[in-house]
């Protein structure tokens, strides 16, 4: 029996196990993809913060601490919003792989 024959006498079971198959790789590939990106905002914030609280742009001797043009009222804004985002990206993220290792592991509870 050819493939396309055995494919048109398949029970409901096998077409049910085929269908919930796909839609589960296709979903699991999601929530994956969903996060990596982010992993990767949070890498992106973490950066930010990083630079921002590099007081030394020039060197590590540097006498102007901020680089020129320092606008302290700036810097405290940006830092406090890029810690702000940082943090509820990271619970973003801890949800996200919550969701991702409950409904996505190989292994059923």
């Amino acid at each position: 029996m050819s493939k396309f024959s055995k494919k048109l006498a398949s029970s409901n079971k096998e077409i049910m196990a085929d269908r919930a198959e796909m839609l589960g790789d296709e979903v699991a590939l999601e929530v994956s993809t969903f996060v990596g990106c982010l992993k990767k905002e949070v890498l992106t914030l973490k950066n930010k913060i990083l630079r921002l609280t590099d007081l030394s742009p020039n060197s590590k001797d540097s006498l102007r601490p901020g680089g020129d043009n320092f606008d302290s009222v700036q810097w405290v804004k940006q830092l406090h919003e890029a810690t702000l985002d940082l943090k509820l990206k990271e619970v973003e993220l801890e949800v996200a792989e919550s969701i991702q290792n409950d409904w996505f592991s190989d292994d059923e509870k």
